[in-house]
């Protein structure tokens, strides 16, 4: 009985973690781009950062990177939030593009380190 429960378990667990994984975007098994430009728009109800970033023809676009809880977001030594980028702010962001297509951000350094100074 307990061999056929344990058969059972198994068998179940090779049906749902390939699905579980196929489902989930995994930055750390996808390959990590960077962009570097000015915020044009941030959007923290949306969790979106506009950056216009320059492309590799050397103009400027504006690319939409989603951020979530774990984007990673600092401002010189500090951690800040999506609500501490300002419009105008220049930022650093590491990024991937996820199976729909989506810039996903991992890291967001905001270089204007006045922003936090009181």
């Amino acid at each position: 009985m307990i061999k056929s429960a344990v058969l059972f378990f198994f068998f179940i667990s090779a049906l749902i973690m390939p699905a579980y994984l196929y489902c989930e975007d995994v930055p750390a098994q996808a390959r990590l781009m960077q962009a570097s430009g000015t915020v044009s728009e941030v959007d923290p109800v949306g969790s979106v950062i506009v950056l216009n970033a320059m492309t590799g023809g050397g103009a400027f676009e504006a690319v939409r990177f989603a951020v979530s809880e774990s984007t990673k977001m600092t401002q010189g030594t500090e951690d800040i939030f999506i609500d501490d980028i300002d419009i105008g702010d220049s930022v650093v962001i590491e990024y991937y593009i996820n199976s729909s297509g989506d810039y996903v951000a991992v890291r967001v350094t905001d270089d204007n380190i006045a922003n936090n100074q009181m």
